[in-house]
């Protein structure tokens, strides 16, 4: 078991599925998910800095969770996103990852902010 601290960053590249980005977000409930969405629209810097939670208990049938975009001096609130929109976002932004996507064991337990 890793501890809450620790960081795993995986390698994305060009050769990454729909599947294998859609595999990353379904880790363990309680886990956050970081990577770079180029495609972002953005008041300041290009793109936009992703957050994804899935929280261990708002989502029984696994199929949403809670994300967050920040960028230079801007961010959104957590909201309740479909895991499918996710997924290709995270696939059309794959070539655009540097060092990889970072996951973060938690658990994280975030407000949602769209109830």
């Amino acid at each position: 078991m890793l501890p809450p601290t620790a960081t795993i960053t995986i390698p994305v590249d060009e050769g990454w599925t729909p599947e294998q980005c859609g595999s990353l977000l379904n880790r363990a409930p309680g886990w956050r998910l970081e990577f770079f969405a180029a495609d972002h629209p953005s008041p300041t810097d290009p793109g936009g800095y992703v957050w994804v939670v899935r929280n261990e208990t708002d989502d029984p049938d696994g199929t949403t969770c809670l994300r967050k975009v920040s960028n230079h001096g801007w961010s959104s609130h957590y909201l309740r996103t479909e895991l499918a929109d996710v997924q290709a976002e995270l696939y059309r932004n794959r070539t655009r990852q540097g060092a990889g996507v970072r996951v973060t064991p938690g658990p994280y337990r975030i407000e949602d902010n769209a109830r």
